[in-house]
């Protein structure tokens, strides 16, 4: 009996030992390091391992990575350090928020911004009485921001950019009395914007998300300084009952809305930037460069934005003109008012003819310009034109070797076989050579086109004229006198080569005067070995005009030869 008892009483201080050395273990961990640990088991990945040192072991959690503890007056000392701050911002931790973070009794500033946080908004973290900041900006947080916010009544910076949150922006946020910074943007907000204005905000953001209808006139508050509105579905005309609810340095941003309408001349709104209103089509005025068309703004002289003659039309036809001294009575009203629509008549008529006139000038213009332009259009395809003798040179030789040529291609005719005496008669010969020579081959189809050969290849390119240009025309008329057409680059080349072969020049010769050539094959000769040598391609091969007109002179003429 005495052994079975010792055996009892020994198994029973065993267990109470046993119990005495788990209790503190299981005590050591104060409730906020339980709670953070909720926290901590409810994430699905930490991969930078942000909470490895979060466990059990510890009794209070102000040494974990993250957390900030505050002493607090208690009768216990495990209870003299609470948590007031979880701040781990860009931890790339994965997974839901634990409501139980809204259990933390002091909690006065919760971070988790830049992490990959899902699912909602616990109801539980928007009751915890003492928090101050709440940021939860940059996470996949979606759902609608629970009407709870408003029982904040410590919070005083709220962030949820940059998330999926969507549904209406609760209306209680402007019953918050010590929030300064709300930022909502990059959202899913939609609706519309909280009606009144908040106390004691100071930045608000909510661009970048759904939000529509129109600005309420009441909307503002004495102590912001920065409003962004933009990107939005706001429309509506901006109300100027919101200029008396903002600041006057308070910096506004409503661009890329719907807004229509003039933008009120009052401070804040005049004193904006005009990227502050862009991105509203249907927006006007000041500081935009659209200005507002308003019938109540009074043109300037009358004529600021009609032509003349509606601009001196009146409103009331009825009314005096000014300076309409016909010193009618009253009582003619009805021939007044018809003497005053004849002058208006006349009014419109002069404004009609001055344009009339205006038009018939400008078209006589354009015709004297064009004209002149195919003038000298015409001078450029002609090509040379003859230039009066120098005075070395001997105009007589050249319109009586001329006066030969024509001569014997038209077989001593009537009309060309007079002398040329005088410096007059030369000049004669010359044009009409080249006039018979035009219209024969006009005649022929040979047209304008024709003239170009009697210009120098170089001037082609080097437009100053000089004598060797005369030459060379000189010698393509003499050419084309003998063989009764103009020839090419090409035939100048080869005849060139062949000039002193009597049969090529007696095939040269043109039809009508190969039956007078027999006993002339000399004269022949002379005149194409003159022409060739005129129409040399380089400048410097061809002779002056001094020697083109003593080589003209040695021509034998017909009488001559005949003898």
């Amino acid at each position: 009996m005495s052994s079975s008892m010792a055996i009892s009483l020994l198994l029973l201080l065993l267990l109470l030992g046993a119990g005495h050395m788990t209790q503190p273990t299981a005590a050591a961990l104060n409730q906020d390091g339980v709670l953070l640990l909720s926290f901590k088991f409810s994430l699905l990945a930490d991969p930078l391992a942000s909470l490895a040192g979060w466990g059990y072991s510890d009794d209070t959690p102000c040494a974990w990575n993250g957390v900030v503890c505050m002493a607090f007056p208690s009768s216990s000392a495990s209870e003299a350090a609470r948590v007031v701050s979880v701040v781990l911002p860009n931890a790339q931790l994965v997974g839901p928020i634990a409501r139980e973070l809204g259990l933390i009794e002091h909690l006065r500033h919760l971070d988790l911004s830049g992490n990959a946080l899902n699912g909602t908004v616990p109801v539980e973290l928007l009751r915890a009485p003492e928090l101050r900041v709440l940021s939860l900006a940059g996470n996949g947080i979606n759902g609608a921001l629970p009407d709870q916010v408003g029982q904040l009544r410590s919070l005083r910076a709220l962030n949820l950019a940059g998330n999926a949150l969507s549904g209406p922006i609760p209306a209680n946020l402007t019953l918050l009395p010590n929030l300064t910074a709300v930022s909502l943007a990059n959202n899913f907000f939609s609706g519309a914007l909280p009606v009144g204005g908040f106390p004691a905000l100071q930045v608000l953001d909510v661009s970048s998300n759904l939000l529509n209808g129109t600005l309420p006139p009441d909307f503002g508050g004495a102590a912001l300084r920065y409003v962004n509105l933009s990107s939005n579905r706001l429309a509506g005309a901006i109300p100027p009952e919101m200029a008396s609810r903002l600041p006057p340095n308070v910096t506004i941003d409503l661009s890329y809305n719907n807004l229509t309408g003039a933008i009120p001349t009052l401070a804040p709104f005049t004193v904006q930037r005009p990227t502050a209103f862009a991105g509203n089509a249907e927006l006007c005025g000041r500081p935009l460069d659209s200005l507002c068309a308003s019938a109540a703004d009074p043109p300037i002289n009358g004529t600021a934005r009609s032509p003349p003659a509606i601009a001196a039309i009146p409103k009331n036809p009825t009314e005096a003109l000014p300076g309409d001294d016909t010193g009618a009575p009253a009582s003619g009203s009805g021939q007044q008012g018809r003497m005053r629509m004849a002058t208006i008549i006349a009014i419109a008529a002069g404004d009609v003819a001055g344009i009339a006139v205006l038009v018939v000038v400008f078209m006589y213009v354009y015709q004297v310009r064009k004209k002149r332009q195919r003038e000298e259009a015409a001078k450029q395809r002609m090509g040379v034109v003859f230039k009066k003798p120098e005075p070395d040179e001997s105009p007589d030789g050249i319109g009586r070797s001329l006066s030969c040529c024509l001569r014997k291609k038209a077989g001593d005719e009537s009309d060309s076989t007079e002398e040329v005496t005088d410096t007059s008669a030369s000049k004669e010969g010359v044009v009409a050579a080249k006039a018979k020579t035009d219209d024969k081959k006009g005649k022929d189809g040979g047209g304008g086109a024709v003239l170009v050969a009697y210009q120098a290849p170089e001037g082609v390119k080097n437009p100053k004229a000089n004598a060797k240009w005369d030459v060379y025309s000189l010698g393509m008329v003499l050419l084309e006198l003998v063989a009764g057409r103009a020839l090419t680059s090409l035939e100048l080349c080869q005849w060139s080569s062949a000039e002193e072969s009597g049969q090529q020049v007696f095939r040269l010769a043109d039809a009508a005067l190969r039956g007078e050539m027999a006993g002339r094959e000399e004269a022949l000769a002379s005149c194409l070995r003159l022409g060739f040598a005129c129409c040399a391609m380089a400048p410097h091969k061809r002779p002056s005009m001094k020697e083109v007109v003593a080589a003209m002179d040695r021509i034998p003429s017909p009488s001559s030869s005949a003898q």
